[in-house]
């Protein structure tokens, strides 16, 4: 194959010659430097494919070798990103599940860290999820019971209950189960303390595993319980309750047994039909009225009334007594006397219970809700607030005008230092490493500012600024009519007064100023020259008493004329040497190119050591 060269230059006849040797020459070391490559590229060959065959299984083992670190780092990397992760979430949850308490119990400081530590022992020791018990110490201490109760015994009492009664998951809502036992016991005149809400939690989890009485259940009790105090026991309430939820829904059971109560102890000498009623089955309003008989007492004697009487008479009997809707809770509580006198036994089992909270506390869910709340707090004690500085980081770059490929970038970076084992500290010094310590002094300050309280952040409680004292170039209306007119006769826009909030602020823009001086316009806020180290010193704007002054007038500047005349002859003077310079500006020569023919040709078939080249010179055509 062969391959060819055309090269054409054009030269006069006294240079074709000395064109001609340069060319040859040229040609000549061309093909002294091609015999160099061929004869190399013979010898290299052989040094080729050995050089390429090692290469190969090197570059195979430190491919291996790069996976291998790569691997390695990519694991540290999402290992500590995970941690970091999870610290930022747990921090932000305990910061606000727990301030929350602070806020409610009063715990301020080093007695509301203790209190937080105390409420996850609790939820450790009972495997109830940190969130839950935080949640209803708060509702605790909200509803009556002292700090130190909500953050301890009764608690750690509470949370046996829920677990008794299977009452966990995420599901559960363990503050209105803590409102229910702290209504009832504030209806019952109890203190709000660990024993009594084992006595009151206790007994209704007893119950629970043998009726449909659930815990929730007591608030609904405890809408109405406040009548039962001084009348009736708690296990008395709470085993009748328990009795008519078996066949009535509990909004019904409470409502019933509530009138029950009341129809017997409010009886009075003038209430005639009851009166009547209550002879009718051999009784006196004192033997039924709560006052010295206890519940079971008064069952027995209606029951033994009724008895006495027809059947066809008992339900007219009872209906004058206690009202057509009570009826059937009135027949359902002394028809199952017996079963609420058995569930006082039933309440008091007390190693039952302890048994049951065992039972709920051990196993595999119990030991990994555990797990998480250990979690928790370890996580909680690395929190290095990475979130919040990355935040902080970001607003006091933007303020330093850095453009927001940069911001992202820097804040990239911060994470890979962070995920690779680096401290913040560090990781924020690394933005601007020749000044170390800035960044990470900066974030430090910016964040502890963001953290103060609302009396000390900003401006606080202090009161606002006293409004500014008013211009001494405030115009007078005389002098703003006078004015208006002025401007009216020049052509300009009507200058409206400054009570109108409709000012047009292009137009006039020049005038406000003169009217008002250099004092703010009105409904605008100054904005300071952050950039200038002191405020510059203006000249004071003219003033005057006199109903003659105009203001315009006095504040535009003076022509000077002798000023003018200088202008006009120095721009005159300008433009005839303008002129001048392109009347004589010549041409330049005009030149023929250099034209060079040069016939290169090369055979790379036939060539024993490689291309040859030759070349042929041609005469310009004329």
């Amino acid at each position: 194959m062969t391959n060819k060269i055309q090269m054409d230059l054009s030269v006069r006849d006294a240079q074709m010659v000395a064109a001609w040797k340069r060319s040859t020459q040229s040609i000549a070391a061309f093909n002294k430097e091609l015999d160099k490559i061929g004869q190399k590229q013979r010898r290299n060959r052989s040094q080729s494919n050995r050089f390429f065959k090692g290469m190969t299984t090197n570059l195979a083992s430190m491919a291996a070798g790069y996976i291998s670190v790569a691997g390695a780092a990519g694991l540290l990397i999402n290992a500590n990103r995970d941690i970091i992760n999870q610290t930022d979430e747990v921090a932000r949850k305990y910061d606000e599940i727990f301030r929350k308490f602070r806020v409610q119990s009063g715990l301020k400081g080093l007695e509301g860290d203790a209190a937080r530590g105390r409420i996850l022992d609790i939820a450790e020791r009972q495997a109830f999820p940190s969130e839950q018990a935080s949640n209803a110490a708060t509702q605790l201490v909200s509803s009556g019971f002292s700090p130190a109760e909500a953050s301890g015994g009764s608690l750690e009492e509470f949370l046996r209950i829920l677990n008794a009664s299977n009452v966990t998951g995420k599901e559960v809502d363990p503050t209105e189960l803590a409102k229910a036992i702290s209504s009832y016991l504030e209806s019952q005149g109890l203190a709000k303390n660990e024993k009594n809400v084992a006595m009151v939690g206790r007994r209704v989890q007893a119950l629970f595993k043998g009726t449909n009485l659930q815990l929730p259940d007591l608030a609904e009790l405890a809408t109405v319980s406040e009548i039962f105090n001084g009348l009736l026991t708690v296990e008395e309430q709470l085993g009748t309750f328990s009795t008519l939820v078996q066949s009535i829904p509990a909004a019904e059971a409470k409502t019933g047994f509530r009138n029950f109560v009341l129809r017997l102890n409010t009886v009075t000498d003038d209430q005639k039909t009851k009166v009547k009623a209550l002879d009718q089955l051999g009784l006196k309003k004192e033997d039924v009225d709560f006052v010295g008989e206890d519940l079971g007492t008064i069952l027995d004697r209606l029951a033994v009334g009724l008895d006495k009487l027809p059947k066809e008479k008992r339900a007219p009997v009872l209906n004058q007594i206690f009202g057509e809707r009570t009826i059937a809770v009135a027949q359902s509580m002394i028809n199952r006397r017996k079963t609420i006198e058995e569930s006082y036994g039933i309440q008091d089992n007390v190693k039952g219970f302890l048994s049951d909270v065992d039972e709920a506390t051990s196993g595999r869910n119990a030991a990994e809700r555990r797990a998480t709340v250990r979690l928790e707090r370890r996580r909680f004690a690395q929190d290095k607030q990475d979130s919040l500085k990355v935040k902080e980081l970001s607003e006091l770059e933007e303020k330093e005008g850095v453009s927001p490929l940069r911001r992202d970038i820097n804040e990239k970076g911060y994470y890979i230092a962070r995920y690779l084992g680096a401290e913040p500290d560090t990781a924020l010094n690394i933005i601007n490493p020749l000044d170390w310590g800035s960044v990470s002094d900066a974030v430090d300050q910016s964040v502890e500012t963001r953290a103060k309280p609302a009396s000390e952040y900003g401006t606080g409680e202090a009161p606002p600024p006293a409004p500014p004292a008013p211009s001494p170039n405030t115009v007078t209306p005389q002098q703003l009519e006078r004015l208006q007119k002025d401007v009216q006769e020049a052509g300009f826009e009507k200058v409206k007064k400054p009570a109108d909030d409709n000012i047009p602020a292009a137009p006039v823009r020049g005038l406000r100023n003169l009217i008002y001086g250099d004092a703010p316009p009105r409904n605008t806020i100054p904005i300071p020259n952050w950039f200038s180290s002191k405020p510059k010193e203006q000249a004071p704007a003219p003033t005057s008493e006199d109903a003659s002054f105009n203001p315009v007038a006095n504040a535009a500047p003076a022509i000077n004329p002798a000023s003018t005349d200088q202008l006009t002859k120095a721009l005159q003077e300008n433009t005839a040497a303008i002129k001048a310079a392109q009347d004589n500006k010549k041409p330049a020569e005009s030149q023929k190119p250099v034209q060079v023919k040069v016939s290169v040709s090369a055979d790379t078939s036939t060539a024993p050591n490689g291309p040859r080249a030759s070349a042929a010179l041609a005469r310009p055509a004329k």
